[in-house]
């Protein structure tokens, strides 16, 4: 009976020890859970911020991803082919090609997946143009802008899908301007013949949305708080504030 009862006064020893040990192991993890659940709220709390947010998404959005290079490169050939092709002009405008001694054209990729490759010939005469596009200058950067401003504004999720679909087909048509502007009369082969008015407010256009580099960041601002306050003018103050 003795050995019995020293047995089991062991294993009661032996349990609270345990529990004991238990009890300060939990004790010790208690600050390093707090510390990490304030981190995380502390890291919400900045995210919350709207300008906090603009200054994480816009340079992200603004670097120039070479995958994404290549995706709006063809994003814009596509569209430009679809406006040149309903003219149904004798150029043939090809992008991403260049000419080779023959005459013909081979694809090339360039080493910037930002210049889109432009070549245009006219069928009848032979004349022929190879020259550039910047792509981020003509129109990504304004587009990169616009969602970064979309995404960190707080406004609610209908307005936003609004704003988006609105706003981003419009800005993809940038880049066409400068094709429609020097393929009109500039460059020897002429894919778009307009007359003076239609030419005028091409220019016009050019001029003012796509020429001066500020404007890559002034036409998107403008527009993103046009479509903001026509969709809802109480929530644009609270967007930034």
């Amino acid at each position: 009976m003795r050995r019995a009862s020293s047995n089991s006064s062991t294993a009661s020893a032996r349990l609270g020890t345990s529990k004991r040990e238990s009890m300060v192991r939990a004790a010790d993890n208690v600050p390093n859970r707090f510390g990490r659940h304030r981190a995380i709220a502390t890291l919400f709390r900045v995210w919350s911020n709207r300008w906090v947010r603009l200054g994480v998404l816009l340079p992200i959005l603004l670097w120039p991803w070479n995958l994404l290079g290549h995706v709006y490169a063809a994003d814009v050939g596509a569209l430009a082919s679809a406006v040149i092709s309903s003219t149904q002009s004798r150029v043939d405008v090809q992008f991403g090609k260049t000419p080779t001694s023959a005459g013909s054209t081979q694809s090339t990729t360039t080493t910037d997946p930002w210049q889109l490759l432009l070549y245009a010939e006219d069928t009848e005469s032979g004349h022929f143009v190879n020259t550039s596009l910047d792509l981020r200058r003509s129109g990504y950067v304004a587009l990169a802008t616009f969602v970064a401003l979309t995404c960190a504004a707080r406004l609610r999720m209908r307005h936003k899908l609004f704003v988006v679909t609105i706003g981003v087909p419009a800005l993809h048509l940038l880049p066409i301007l400068p094709l429609v502007s020097f393929l009109s009369g500039k460059l020897p082969v002429t894919a778009f013949h307009l007359s003076a008015g239609p030419q005028f407010a091409i220019e016009t256009a050019y001029r003012v949305l796509v020429a001066p580099p500020g404007m890559a960041f002034a036409v998107p601002a403008l527009l993103w708080i046009l479509l903001a306050w026509w969709r809802d003018p109480r929530g644009l103050r609270a967007a930034f504030a």
